[in-house]
């Protein structure tokens, strides 16, 4: 235990002192601010000895290189669901292990991190970790639109029904780039949406063993809708459709679910409240203005 008065809280870069080293800087901000908090590090890049990304989307390492040429870059990602349902406070609603490149100052801070109880893991390919990711983020904006727990809204096959044809359309275009993503439960990444699409009693039943999710768990895209900030969608199901572009390989329902996010977005209205039958019903129509009300029928 580390006693909180030994401890410097700052909440802006100049506040740093000159002579104080900037050994390992960690970025955990939206896919979307990466190149402001990037620029921000110019200043500072003599001072700065390595960077980590632990940031979901696939391509935050090479915007932060093309800004900080010359600063050693670590990939990273962090597995679990972490939310702040009130200002100051955070909650880690489900498990998994911290993922670090092999280099040196992710070996370095995996050992710190393991040191303090945050499981940590060091991996050569993070590329096929980022990708495995961004398979399982697939739910974000599903969970977003539903407006219910996160545990909850996965122990329904009518939204489960819909992150499974947005992972097959994803595992289409991989199988297309030549991509292979890595499984954060004990099966193939591939057989995810097979599962997916089980019956409830039975999802249920191999959910309480392979995921570690609390009945709190929120997603960070919906909290992005109640505070009608930008969302991520655009790095997630946004990327699968450009991937898929490039090897063309057609993505109709992560093209849709990107336009009915950006809808909402624009509403500034929190998450919409949709019942899985009404989402699929949007994304059959390519996405369409989503209802304002929070009511949510399942």
């Amino acid at each position: 235990t580390i006693d909180p008065s030994k401890i410097t809280f700052l909440t802006s870069l100049d506040e740093i002192p000159s002579d104080v080293p900037l050994d390992i800087v960690i970025i955990t901000v939206k896919s979307t601010s990466t190149a402001t908090v990037a620029q921000s590090l110019v200043p500072y890049k003599h001072r700065v000895k390595s960077i980590v990304s632990l940031q979901n989307g696939i391509h935050n390492v090479e915007v932060i290189s093309s800004i900080l040429p010359d600063v050693d870059v670590v990939t990273g990602m962090f597995p679990f669901n972490v939310a702040s349902p009130v200002d100051g406070r955070y909650h880690k609603g489900s498990g998994g292990s911290v993922c670090l490149e092999d280099k040196v100052a992710g070996r370095q801070l995996a050992e710190l991190l393991n040191a303090c109880g945050t499981e940590t893991t060091v991996h050569k390919d993070m590329m096929s970790v980022l990708y495995g990711k961004l398979q399982m983020n697939l739910n974000n904006s599903i969970h977003a639109l539903s407006n219910i727990p996160l545990k909850r809204e996965l122990s329904l096959w009518s939204y489960r029904r819909i992150l499974a044809a947005l992972q097959k359309e994803c595992l289409h275009v991989y199988a297309a780039a030549g991509i292979k993503p890595k499984s954060f439960v004990p099966f193939p990444a591939t057989l995810t949406p097979y599962l997916l699409w089980l019956p409830d009693f039975v999802f249920g039943w191999i959910g309480r063993q392979t995921l570690d999710i609390d009945d709190r768990a929120m997603s960070s895209m919906w909290e992005d809708l109640k505070a009608a900030r930008k969302t991520e969608i655009d790095e997630l199901n946004g990327e699968v459709v450009s991937l898929g572009k490039k090897h063309n390989v057609p993505t109709p329902l992560n093209t849709a679910m990107v336009a009915l996010i950006h809808q909402v977005e624009d509403a500034k209205m929190g998450s919409p409240g949709l019942s899985g039958a009404e989402i699929w019903k949007r994304l059959q129509n390519g996405g369409v203005v989503a209802k304002t009300s929070p009511e949510v029928v399942v």
